[in-house]
């Protein structure tokens, strides 16, 4: 049986794309394009008719320059990372270390990552 979209959470992530879309400026066209897509595709998923795959919603965020948490609220973090996700789903906590990550400059975030290791591997 097919999955049934989250409405709520797909019209919010589909309103947080459109913003972002045209806070750059760029076209349904240019942006669907950049990604493989057509327009009327892209218009679906800034009305919430369709989710947005992972793979989508990536592409999306690093053509717009914009950080993948902008995408959630808390309630669709806190959504995302209920009991229904399968183990070792990102947790609500990993979306804000992302969200504080994606502020840093890379050479504090090479150092981060470093040292993120090497406490995993102890």
């Amino acid at each position: 049986m097919p999955r049934q979209p989250d409405d709520e959470t797909d019209r919010y992530i589909g309103t947080r794309l459109k913003a972002a879309r045209i806070k750059r400026g760029l076209s349904q066209t240019n942006l669907a394009a950049a990604v493989g897509l057509s327009f009327q595709q892209l218009q679906k998923y800034e009305t919430g008719k369709n989710s947005i795959s992972p793979r989508y919603l990536i592409q999306f965020a690093e053509i717009l320059d914009t950080p993948i948490a902008y995408f959630f609220t808390e309630s669709t973090i806190d959504h995302l990372s209920s009991g229904r996700n399968l183990p070792g789903a990102p947790s609500r906590m990993d979306f804000e270390i992302l969200e504080l990550l994606s502020k840093l400059d890379m050479p504090t975030k090479i150092a981060w990552r470093e040292l993120l290791k090497t406490i995993v591997a102890r």
